[in-house]
């Protein structure tokens, strides 16, 4: 992670040019630019919709400082070895959003896992994760509830809601090893036990 930030920062050195609103919006023009542009966008959307909000952090203050000067440094080189303003602005945001997809998947890649067993007294939480799915099974004197959420979603928020019908168990990180858990009232008429509590993971 930390060498993929120091690569997002090489080139966030005081330009010999900046690219002004009025220059933009004429490359906005090209055909290419607009598309390398429109890229970038959403690169850098999706991670925002995918990354941890320290992560997310990291790379919305790369991508500032990218704007303010990484970009015209980079268009600036190429330049330099020979390509036209326009291609070399193209260039240098195409490799931006490579920057960006690559960051999102490391940080994904090295993101905290929270499947194991935990317990609150005689309740015990147990997360799998399948692909992009999180199966949650909360489960006291031989009743068991069952759920389901998106993986992103606690990446992202430090938290989900896995839910089953109208039953659900809102889940909140306090640290790797333990959880908050919020169930709904129609969790409770279902199952007959209230599910929430602070949850500690059991390495055992």
């Amino acid at each position: 992670m930390k060498r993929l930030l120091a690569m997002m920062m090489l080139l966030f050195c005081v330009p010999a040019f900046a690219l002004s609103d009025s220059e933009y919006r004429k490359l906005m023009k090209n055909s290419d630019f607009a598309k390398a542009d429109r890229e970038l966008t959403r690169a850098y959307n999706q991670a925002k919709e995918e990354l941890s909000p320290k992560d997310f952090a990291s790379l919305k203050e790369s991508q500032r400082e990218w704007i303010r000067s990484g970009r015209d440094e980079e268009a600036q080189a190429l330049i330099d070895e020979g390509l036209s303003r326009t291609k070399a602005y193209t260039r240098a945001t195409q490799n931006r959003t490579e920057a960006i997809w690559d960051y999102r998947a490391e940080a994904i890649i090295n993101a905290p896992t929270f499947d194991g067993y935990y317990e609150n007294g005689d309740i015990s939480l147990s997360i799998v994760s399948r692909g992009s799915t999180l199966f949650v099974s909360i489960e006291s004197g031989g009743d068991e509830w069952n759920g389901e959420c998106e993986h992103a979603d606690f990446r992202k928020n430090a938290g989900i809601t896995a839910k089953d019908g109208k039953s659900s168990a809102a889940i909140t990180v306090i640290d790797n090893d333990t959880l908050r858990v919020k169930t709904n009232r129609a969790f409770m008429n279902v199952m007959g036990f209230d599910g929430s509590g602070t949850f500690t993971r059991n390495n055992d």
